[in-house]
């Protein structure tokens, strides 16, 4: 609800924006008050290659980014920039099936491990729940960097980028909502769940004006290799997603 909240105000600041354009025809996006650019990513986790019984499912595996940008224009044209910037990005590995993703305890201490929630979550008469949703969610503090190309220097242009980013793990959880006996319960448990502390990947980015899509590749894995024994596998996920760039 907080992001929903966050994308309706950023709605109202890019159709300002536009406002802006609309009554000032010689407006270029170098001439605007607020200097750099706001970016707001959302987009769709998708892994073919995930650990056994851990297949995502894409439609709640969902990604927001929020990054400020700030632009460095190659010559006098102002058709290409480098763009660095900074902000937040958020992840949700969401699992099709009833799995609960947690640290091993005991024989398995310092793995990364994928219970059985039917079990885990039964209750004093063997009563299995009704596994909702079970998600792991890794936030990151990132850096992206990009080369942009546009079709000329207003905001109503096509526009081309590539680029990557860097990003330090700030926090993460593992979260589970079952309904059991006509009650919903959440069970969301705080740890490093043995995630790696950094991020990296490419992306690219084409669109008209402040609406864009973008693709993102992460070149790292999601867990420590050496944690990933007992789930036998790890996620170097793609997002597919739009973004909306602001004043």
């Amino acid at each position: 609800m907080k992001h929903f909240h966050l994308i309706l105000l950023l709605l109202f600041a890019s159709l300002s924006s536009f406002a802006q354009e609309e009554t000032d025809p010689t407006f270029t996006e170098y001439e605007d008050k607020v200097p750099g650019t706001l970016m707001v990513e959302f987009g769709f986790m998708y892994d073919s290659e995930y650990p056994p019984g851990m297949e995502l499912d894409w439609f709640r595996s969902r990604v927001f980014n929020l990054y400020y940008m700030y632009d460095f224009r190659l010559g006098s044209s102002g058709k290409v920039s480098i763009n660095p910037g900074f902000g937040v990005g958020t992840e949700n590995y969401a699992f099709r099936g009833d799995v609960f993703v947690t640290k091993g305890q005991d024989s398995v201490l310092g793995q990364v491990v994928a219970l059985d929630a039917n079990q885990v979550f039964a209750d004093e008469n063997g009563n299995q729940p009704e596994v909702r949703n079970s998600k792991v969610n890794p936030i990151y503090l990132d850096i992206p960097l990009e080369l942009r190309f546009r079709s000329n220097s207003t905001k109503k242009s096509f526009r081309f980028a590539l680029g990557g980013k860097i990003g330090i793990r700030v926090d993460s959880k593992t979260k589970i909502k079952y309904r059991q006996n006509g009650i919903t319960n959440k069970v969301k448990i705080k740890n490093d769940l043995h995630m790696e502390q950094f991020r990296y990947g490419v992306y690219a980015r084409v669109g008209f004006g402040s609406f864009n899509f973008w693709v993102y590749k992460s070149l790292s894995n999601l867990w420590v290799p050496a944690s990933t024994q007992v789930i036998r596998g790890n996620y170097s996920a793609w997002v597919y997603g739009i973004s909306l760039v602001t004043f």
